[in-house]
């Protein structure tokens, strides 16, 4: 569960990050999805959502950005160690 939940932390953050900023296009999976104005609880609970599913199968919420990609490349990746 610590694993999943650095990596729900992680994918969270670089969902953030790729939409911060006034000059940004805003194109990580929150604003891909319309999340950023839900709660945190809802968004953390989305991020460990995805974390799981990458051990266990497949989600509805998708890498949008590059970043995002490549991190759930390195995720799925990890599950096959």
């Amino acid at each position: 569960c610590i694993v999943n939940h650095v990596m729900g932390c992680s994918w969270y953050g670089i969902g953030a990050a790729e939409g911060d900023g006034e000059d940004s296009e805003k194109e990580g999976w929150i604003y891909k999805y319309g999340l950023e104005n839900m709660s945190f609880g809802y968004k953390y609970a989305t991020s460990f959502h995805w974390s799981i599913s990458n051990f266990a199968g497949t989600m509805d919420i998708s890498p949008s950005t590059t970043l995002e990609r490549c991190f759930a490349v390195g995720a799925l990746l990890f599950t096959f160690v």
